[in-house]
């Protein structure tokens, strides 16, 4: 981790050596200070426990100079995303505005369906999630067969198809919830048994995932229930499409710092989670924008 912490802090000190001093004193003060800042973060993060970095599709324990590889998402979860994914695939095609070539596109993913059909007996499906996989791509090629021969279906005809589909992929949801946190808990608990008792108290939970299910995600819903945390941002670090991996942990680093800070300062470990100017700005803008 200290070798981590001293890389996320090159490009800062870098960049200060090469460029020429400014000539305001205040910009040269400011650089200055969050030259201090960066540091900060480093040291933070270098003296940070064990980090557990939960996807974008792995489960990776960082353990000072440890690094453990497990899998976060069970085949059967996999494979009910894929078919669920032909439900919201064509719903998206078939909303308005449609492109010019919607009717093209639809025939294209003909074949893709039909052949999806031929690969369901191989997957882990028990027999009620094996009839609905086999449901929803019936209704779905339907729809395809139904506007090839009469023109792109309306809004009626969409919604009859939406009556139908809907239930199923609800029904795959649950199924793939379950999927997911039953194989999480027990990778977790297979972690947990090779931590003491001092590091599994310092754990950092880093989740790397993209914007739209930030809310509500399985996997922050679960470590913060499991840390007992009641806020995002302690322990649980949402880490937004931060891909890279030094990106994300030094999205950690920051966390840690301006909590230090933030209680330090402001006698609230969370205050610099939000704008540092909110409270003002609160108070102001009522008088601006009556």
């Amino acid at each position: 981790m200290q070798r981590l912490a001293t890389l996320l802090s090159l490009p800062f000190f870098a960049c200060a050596t090469a460029a020429p001093a400014p000539a305001d004193p205040l910009i040269a003060l400011n650089q200055a200070l969050r030259h201090e800042y960066a540091d900060a973060r480093a040291r933070a993060l270098a003296q940070a426990g064990p980090i557990l970095i939960v996807g974008p599709e792995k489960l990776v324990l960082l353990r000072g100079a440890e690094r453990e590889e497990r899998e976060q998402f069970p085949p059967i979860y996999q494979a009910l995303k894929a078919v669920s994914h032909v439900a919201l695939g064509l719903q998206a095609l078939l909303e308005t505005p449609r492109p010019p070539d919607a009717l093209a596109r639809l025939a294209a993913l003909r074949p893709l369906l039909a052949n999806a059909q031929t690969a369901l007996d191989a997957k882990l499906f028990t027999p009620a999630q094996l009839s609905r996989q086999r449901a929803l791509l019936e209704q779905s090629l339907a729809l395809i067969d139904s506007a090839a021969a009469t023109g792109l279906p309306d809004a009626a005809v969409l919604a009859r198809w939406d009556a139908k589909i809907a239930p199923l992929l609800q029904e795959n949801i649950a199924d793939a919830a379950h999927a997911q946190l039953t194989l999480l808990h027990a990778q977790v608990q297979a972690l947990h048994a090779r931590l003491s008792a001092a590091e599994w108290d310092s754990l950092h939970v880093l989740i790397i995932a993209a914007h739209m299910p930030r809310q509500g995600l399985v996997a922050a819903q679960y470590f913060e229930r499991l840390l007992r945390e009641g806020f995002e941002g302690g322990r649980v670090i949402y880490a937004e499409s931060q891909w890279a991996e030094p990106d994300a942990l030094a999205l950690l680093g920051t966390h840690l710092i301006d909590g230090h800070l933030g209680q330090s300062l402001f006698g609230d470990p969370r205050r610099m989670h939000r704008d540092l100017l909110a409270d003002a700005a609160a108070a102001e803008l009522p008088g601006l924008l009556p």
